[in-house]
């Protein structure tokens, strides 16, 4: 019942909108653009609702001085809550190849003094170089550097793109505690890469991870428990598992 009284209030407030909406989420003072983009408005208008199981398994799990690898961070939802359990007692890198994206996060941080947060504009794939991203005429977070469906209003722009060791390695980290990664259908292609590419101390301690009900993201649930991980957590958007063993052993 909340819900059906929730959504046709929420359809008005955004149709009532001229422009971009300033409010405090968890702790931040943060700019929100919800139109062209479902993530922010989810966490405008029902931020309690937001990913709530992952959230909650990210509370057991932080501890001071994480190292945070946000992937795909979109609006900087994770990246948010990161900062609101740890502050500055973490290590937190933020990518997004969208430039609107990657320009509010940027905002927002500057906004709140967060420069320890380093952000990357770029996206990750297989290989190095350049690619067309798409972007989603109506939610940024489907943006994808696969096609879009037919029917779908889109624009593209062409972005660099580094795979997921290379850019590790660049930023200096030594470790990954967490590495969160919604990238539109890139997920299977780009963690195979990383894993085979024999990262040793870089594997990391947990990872979150968009999920759909396909064979390719079984495959790559499968793959990854081959390479030592334990499934913690599934929700209808994600899993999240959490390494337990070696490649081989499970």
């Amino acid at each position: 019942m909340v819900k059906q009284l929730v959504l046709p209030v929420r359809r008005l407030a955004l149709d009532s909108l001229g422009g971009p909406v300033d409010t405090t989420l968890w702790g931040h003072r943060l700019r929100f653009y919800p139109r062209d983009n479902i993530s922010e408005r989810r966490l405008l208008f029902m931020p309690n609702g937001w990913d709530r199981q992952e959230r909650a398994l990210l509370d057991r799990i932080l501890e001071p001085g994480a190292v945070f690898l946000d992937v795909g961070c979109n609006f900087g939802g994770y990246t948010w809550w990161v900062l609101s359990r740890l502050g500055r007692d973490c290590t937190v890198v933020a990518l997004e190849p969208d430039p609107a994206l990657d320009a509010r996060l940027r905002f927002n941080l500057a906004t709140n003094g967060w420069d320890h947060v380093r952000t990357l504009s770029c996206a990750v794939g297989p290989d190095e170089g350049r690619a067309v991203l798409h972007i989603h005429g109506t939610n940024r977070g489907e943006n994808t550097l696969l096609e879009l469906g037919d029917g779908v209003e889109s624009d593209a722009v062409k972005v660099p793109v580094y795979p997921l060791k290379t850019l590790v390695q660049k930023e200096g980290l030594d470790r990954i505690d967490i590495l969160k990664m919604d990238i539109e259908g890139m997920e299977p292609t780009v963690l195979r890469a990383f894993f085979g590419s024999d990262p040793e101390f870089l594997r990391p301690r947990w990872i979150l991870c968009e999920r759909k009900d396909t064979p390719e993201y079984r495959g790559l649930e499968t793959f990854l428990v081959e390479q030592g991980y334990s499934v913690t957590l599934r929700t209808r958007l994600n899993m999240v598992l959490h390494r337990t063993g070696s490649p081989g052993h499970h």
